[in-house]
């Protein structure tokens, strides 16, 4: 439901681009207050990384999807934004999954 929110995932932000700078690029395209926060998640290539965004609702989530997938993160910027939906997810504490020998988090 629009009351509900909506969560969004960058899946492959390119490392050189700062967090800071992703999210100023959002929220220029996001109406105001729709964007309640972000979290910045190492993902398995070396050269990028995700961020999830967790906006007021569903709708402001199609809204800024439909504004900013395909788009350059600046004029820079070679690679193009995708902004993908999360339909759902799986929290485990930490200590259920302790570290593989020789991996390093």
């Amino acid at each position: 439901s629009e009351e509900s929110g909506s969560v969004l995932v960058a899946p492959a932000v390119p490392k050189h681009l700062p967090p800071t700078e992703m999210g100023e690029f959002l929220r220029a395209a996001a109406s105001p207050d729709d964007i309640l926060q972000g979290r910045v998640l190492h993902g398995v290539e070396a050269d990028k990384y995700l961020i999830v965004f967790w906006l007021r609702s569903a709708g402001a989530a199609t809204a800024l999807m439909d504004k900013v997938n395909g788009q350059p993160y600046n004029s820079l910027e070679p690679e193009l934004c995708r902004l993908i939906p999360v339909r759902a997810w799986v929290s485990t504490a930490v200590e259920d999954h302790p570290p593989s020998v020789g991996r390093t988090e």
